[in-house]
This record gives C-alpha cells, sequence and structure tokens, in this order.
C-alpha cells in the first residue's frame, strides 16, 4: 500500500511561489514537499472539489502544521500567500495550519470552530469550510498512502454521519485509490 501518485510538480503560477519559498528543497514523505503538495491538489481535482480548495490543498503545509512542522512561510505574512491563491483557499490553508488536526475536524464539527494550537484562540468555521478541510486532510493522508486512523475512521463512520462531513465524490474517490493500493 506504498504505492502513491507521484506527480511531478508542474510549472504554473501556484507552483513558481512554491518554488521561491523552498518546497522543491524540503523533503516530505520520501518525496519533496512540492510534490507532495502538487499530488494533494491533484487528488482534490480528481475528487470533484471546487478549485480554491485544490488551491487550499496545493499550500496546505506552507505554514507548517503540528504533523509538518517546517515553514515555508510565516502565517505572519498571510498577504503573499492570498495573492498567489486567494482569500477564501488561504484561509482554509491557514485553519489546517494552526489546527490540531485531523481530531480538530471532529471537535470542530459540534463546536463550530477551531481552536489554534498556537495561542488557544478560536476559529469559526461554517459547514462548508469544515467539508473542505476534511477533503484537504483525507487527500493529504492518502497522498502520502496513509489511510489508516483518520481516513479509515471516516469510512467507517455511518453513512448519514459521513456525508455531513465529506462528500460523495471525496468518499467514492478515497475508496477508489484504497482498492487501487490493495490489488
Amino acid at each position: 500500500m506504498e504505492a502513491r501518485p507521484i506527480l511531478s510538480a508542474a510549472s504554473g503560477p501556484l507552483t513558481t511561489l512554491l518554488h521561491h519559498l523552498g518546497a522543491a528543497d524540503v523533503t516530505h514523505s520520501g518525496r519533496t514537499l512540492l510534490e507532495h503538495l502538487a499530488g494533494t491538489a491533484a487528488l482534490l481535482r480528481q475528487w470533484g472539489c471546487s478549485e480554491h480548495v485544490a488551491a487550499a490543498g496545493m499550500y496546505h503545509s506552507i505554514y507548517g502544521t503540528n504533523a509538518f512542522s517546517f515553514a515555508c512561510q510565516s502565517p505572519q505574512l498571510r498577504e503573499e500567500i492570498v495573492a498567489a491563491i486567494g482569500r477564501e483557499a488561504e484561509h482554509l490553508v491557514y485553519l489546517f495550519a494552526i489546527s490540531h488536526r485531523p481530531s480538530a475536524w471532529l471537535t470542530a464539527f459540534h463546536e463550530g470552530s477551531v481552536v489554534s494550537r498556537l495561542d488557544g484562540s478560536r476559529h469559526p468555521v461554517t459547514g462548508e469550510q469544515l467539508r473542505e478541510l476534511i477533503a484537504i486532510e483525507c487527500a493529504n493522508l492518502v497522498e502520502q498512502g496513509a489511510v489508516a486512523g483518520f481516513v479509515e475512521a471516516l469510512l467507517k463512520l455511518p453513512a448519514s454521519h459521513r456525508q455531513a462531513l465529506i462528500s460523495a465524490e471525496v468518499h467514492e474517490g478515497i475508496i477508489q485509490l484504497t482498492e487501487e493500493r490493495t490489488k
């Protein structure tokens, strides 16, 4: 189950800034961070997610995360990322970075906010933003071949609960990839 989508970091406006920030020089999951980010975005597109969600997937760990501490960009310099991917996508990236993920998503489902792991502040999230963050989380984990844990638990939820957290397209995309990898 180690096979992952290995995508070259194709050139383009989203990858140009990532190159500039050093993502092609950082190791992540046995490849470069840039390759992982491009693979995450590609999965989100394949699963039918909107372009702002795919852009957020392309930048999801640019500020570092609780699981990947290296930051290519300081969250204090968010406007450069906003200019590259838009405010809506950057807001998802920021929430992804500051959260104790993946458990933060389940807490946010009940509380309507994400608590910052950095300073304890609360950041409100809509149901749609939460679904987008969970899609990014799933693409991030699936892209790395890490379906055990959060993704596996998500897939085992009763259909009504799972449908509240992920779209049918994301669910089907995860199922298809995990089946392909176990063959």
